[in-house]
């Protein structure tokens, strides 16, 4: 019975952002291997030299539910042979039930040594988002709805995104904007639309650092913020521990009520592979098996001035 009425959820979740004011919505997705995606949320990651020069990331959420949320992220990053320099690509595809996104940003980032002990970075990005939702293939509860009588094509949105990356000796501070234009659309068009029917201005901060307890391992506590105007802000409180810079592995507890676990594994200098399995508390869990997602990295050493680490900093 669950399956079976998975549809009309979605169909009244979809009602509810596009047409009504005080119904608002995640607008990116948001990853348990948070570290793995950094550069998707702040651009000033391109910068440094400890990224994967290719990530990959599955995200499936709530197994169990018939057309459950489902995202998968792709990151490219490339140094630049002038010091401190990159330049970066990260392609997002989500899907849940008719709706469906997907978006490719190019990002550039610039480093700067302040100190021997502190360094800053800045970040510029800017892409595309497409929307396609079928609106076709939803079962209506009231047959003969106008407004659900023709799929929703295509929509192209351009955006654009900043962001800034702090550390002194082994702390950071991020503060990033990785989508700044609130961009309004329609089935039929993008500029004559109602404030409820646009892209909210998301903002992002993150703090953390290394606490080493002793020669091989490492304490990593974190605190990530996502803040939009128009829904409530999200705190995940992190504390991730790291093995001879190979093993690495976490918890995670979103204040709204999820609990995650993940770790990762380095390998022959270049290749990292993570997992982490993520359960709501907020709601009766039984009804999914919780959410999982697989990552998988690598390194090209295109100037050789690469260093392998699981932190970015």
């Amino acid at each position: 019975m669950m399956k079976g009425n998975i549809k009309y959820v979605l169909l009244i979740c979809f009602f509810g952002f596009w047409n009504h004011q005080d119904t608002n919505a995640q607008q990116l997705p948001v990853y348990a291997l948070q570290e793995l995606c950094s550069p998707g949320y702040n651009p000033s990651y391109a910068a440094f030299e400890e990224l994967k020069d290719l990530m990959i990331i599955s995200r499936q959420q709530w197994l169990g539910f018939e057309d459950a949320p489902r995202s998968y992220y792709t990151s490219l990053n490339f140094p630049l042979q002038a010091e401190n320099m990159g330049v970066g690509m990260d392609i997002r595809r989500e899907g849940s039930g008719p709706l469906n996104r997907s978006a490719v940003f190019f990002s550039y980032g610039y480093s700067i040594k302040i100190s021997p002990l502190s360094r800053i970075s800045f970040g510029l990005r800017g892409g595309v988002q497409s929307y396609r939702i079928q609106l076709t293939d939803l079962e209506l509860v009231q047959q003969g709805d106008v407004l659900f009588q023709e799929d929703i094509r295509s929509r192209i949105l351009p955006n654009v995104g900043t962001g800034v990356h702090f550390s002194y000796k082994n702390y950071y501070l991020d503060f990033s904007a990785p989508t700044l234009l609130k961009n309004r659309f329609t089935a039929t068009s993008e500029t004559n639309s109602s404030d409820e029917n646009r892209e909210d201005r998301i903002l992002f901060f993150q703090a953390g650092g290394d606490i080493r307890v002793s020669e091989d391992i490492i304490f990593q506590p974190s605190v990530v913020v996502w803040n939009t105007s128009n829904a409530p802000g999200m705190v995940d409180l992190r504390i991730g521990a790291t093995l001879k810079d190979t093993f690495h592995a976490g918890i995670a507890y979103r204040v709204s009520g999820v609990l995650s676990s993940y770790f990762s594994v380095s390998f022959l200098e270049k290749y990292i592979i993570s997992y982490a399995y993520e359960l709501p508390l907020s709601y009766n869990y039984k009804l999914s098996t919780g959410s999982h997602e697989i990552a998988f990295g690598i390194d090209f050493e295109f100037f050789s001035r690469k260093t392998l680490s699981p932190r970015r900093f």
